[in-house]
């Protein structure tokens, strides 16, 4: 098995059996959080010049870039992503 359906398998079959509401629930409101500050961060200028340095030379990767189509080397999708919810 790949490794996102396994770990799409165990959020949802495994965890929930062994964390506890209050856990799960602050976990959630993180992963929302983060999803919206990279929603605010989308078209910034720092962003779109990240996302032209992790793209140049025509390399792309099977790691997506939150919000955009462009697929980069995980080390630089992981750094796109994480300045966009970190601005």
């Amino acid at each position: 098995m790949a490794l996102t359906p396994l770990i799409v398998q165990t959020c949802l079959e495994v965890l929930p059996s062994r964390v506890n509401a209050p856990a799960i629930e602050a976990a959630t409101l993180c992963l929302v959080d983060s999803l919206a500050v990279a929603y605010a961060a989308y078209n910034e200028a720092p962003i779109n010049m990240l996302r032209a340095t992790s793209t140049a030379g025509g390399q792309s990767g099977g790691s997506s870039v939150i919000g955009y189509n462009d697929r980069a080397q995980p080390a630089e999708a992981a750094l796109v992503n994480g300045t966009m919810i970190s601005l």
